[in-house]
């Protein structure tokens, strides 16, 4: 009895061990594919922080080699309840001067002036104020959107270094290529490290052209998940040769592509 009660528990022991190695096997085979996957997260999300910053480079090289360009930009700008939504011509020059026509909402066929010298003119292309031209301050309520953004700061190379800036502020970047209406695009989504620090946005979208390296969009959501801005730009035309008069005088006209 002694003998089989030997042979009893040296083979129960065996079976222990062999569920013991089993599940310590199991264990490490578990604690392996979580590495696996934590690593192959972190290499994704670092590898999306390093494509935009490469990306955000290349756009401001092409940047520095234009003088000059035009397009059509489709604007939004939400505040509480508040919404607004404008369609412009929009044309900008070295170093600094900002042309906008308004094409839809209220005040459609206003054109906007600014050249660099602490104020922007507007002028009416009809109705009772079309003899008028109104001066204001950049920074004035009737010539900035909902969120307080105006002309100063609305062109490609500002929006290019404003995200520069914010990488030091950014929890999270992932980044994907996609085909929109036949335009091959990085498609990357910026998660802020606190919205405070990047204008109450805490999650961004941006949209660029991967053969141009231009703009093609942009969507900031607020931590509700809710638009507080965007902006989408098309038929962009570069260096067109606009002169400094185009920015003084509203009767002047540049057709673009597409119109």
């Amino acid at each position: 009895m002694k003998k089989r009660k030997c042979i009893f528990v040296y083979y129960s022991s065996l079976n222990a061990k062999k569920r013991t190695v089993k599940h310590s096997l199991a264990g490490v085979l578990i604690l392996v594919f979580f590495l696996l996957v934590n690593a192959s997260s972190e290499t994704e999300a670092k590898d999306g922080a390093a494509l935009f910053r490469e990306t955000l480079v290349r756009m401001r090289s092409v940047f520095d080699k234009m003088t000059d360009y035009c397009c059509h930009l489709d604007a939004y700008s939400a505040k509480g309840a508040a919404k607004l939504r404008v369609k412009y011509m929009y044309y900008f020059k070295k170093p600094g001067y900002i042309r906008m026509e308004t094409q839809t909402g209220k005040f459609a066929g206003a054109t906007a002036l600014y050249k660099m010298d602490g104020k922007v003119r507007v002028k009416f292309e009809t109705g009772l104020l079309s003899p008028f031209t109104f001066i204001f301050k950049p920074d004035s309520i009737y010539v900035v959107d909902l969120n307080k953004r105006g002309l100063p700061g609305s062109d490609f190379g500002s929006f290019i270094e404003l995200n520069l800036r914010f990488l030091g502020s950014v929890k999270k970047i992932t980044a994907r290529e996609a085909t929109v209406n036949g335009q091959d695009l990085f498609i990357f989504e910026i998660y802020s490290l606190d919205p405070g620090k990047t204008y109450g946005a805490d999650r961004e979208l941006i949209r660029v052209d991967r053969r141009t390296f231009l703009l093609s969009g942009f969507i900031l959501y607020d931590s509700s998940g809710i638009v507080i801005q965007s902006g989408d730009y098309k038929n962009i035309s570069l260096n067109n040769g606009l002169a400094d008069s185009f920015f003084d005088d509203f009767s002047m006209k540049f057709p673009l592509e597409g119109e």
